[in-house]
C-alpha cells in the first residue's frame, strides 16, 4: 500500500495496478516497483513468507516543483522569506508543492511580489520586470545636472585663464 493519491504498484516487473495490491505469490523474494504522479518512483524488495500476509506501507517522496524567474540580472529572489537566488538563474529553484510568497527586489528598483502556487513535479515560468523608481530618475538627473555643472565650471574657469593671460 502507498498512501500517496492515486499510486500505483507493479510486482515482479508485471504492469501497475492501483494500490492496494493483494497478490498470492510464491514464497521467497519479490520487487515491487511504486509510483503515482507528481512523486519519485520507488522500488522494494518484499520477502514473501507462505501462509503469512505480508504487509508492505510505502511512502513516496514528492517530486518537487521547478520555478524559473526571468528578469533584471543582479535581481534577489526571496521564497518565504529567505535568499534563495539572484539573477539569473543557472538552474530553477526547486520547492515544495503549495503556495509560496516570492519577493523579486533590486536597489533602484520597485520590488515584485506574488504568491505563487505549485504542483508536484510541475514547472513553472515566471518574467519579471522590476521598472526604475521615480528616486533612481531623480538621482540620474541630479547626477547628469551636476555633471553638466562641473563641464560648464570647467570650460568657463579654461576661458578665465586665457583671458588672464592674455
Amino acid at each position: 500500500v502507498s498512501p500517496a493519491p492515486e499510486s500505483r504498484i507493479g510486482l515482479d516487473g508485471e504492469a501497475a495496478t492501483k494500490t492496494p495490491l493483494v497478490a498470492l505469490v510464491t514464497p521467497g523474494l519479490h520487487v515491487a516497483k511504486i509510483e503515482a504522479p507528481g512523486y519519485k518512483t520507488t522500488s522494494r524488495q518484499i520477502t514473501a513468507i507462505k501462509g503469512r500476509l505480508v504487509v508492505v506501507e510505502v511512502k513516496l517522496k514528492e517530486e518537487p516543483a521547478q520555478v524559473w524567474f526571468r528578469g533584471a540580472p543582479g535581481a534577489q529572489v526571496w521564497l518565504d522569506g529567505r535568499l534563495v537566488a539572484r539573477l539569473p538563474l543557472r538552474s530553477p529553484i526547486l520547492v515544495s508543492a503549495g503556495k509560496h510568497r516570492v519577493y523579486l527586489t533590486q536597489k533602484g528598483r520597485v520590488p515584485w511580489a506574488r504568491s505563487l502556487s505549485v504542483e508536484r513535479g510541475g514547472t513553472l515560468n515566471v518574467n519579471v520586470r522590476l521598472p526604475v523608481t521615480v528616486q533612481r530618475f531623480i538621482s540620474y538627473g541630479l547626477l547628469s545636472a551636476g555633471t553638466l555643472g562641473l563641464v560648464t565650471a570647467g570650460v568657463v574657469g579654461l576661458m578665465a585663464l586665457q583671458e588672464e593671460q592674455e
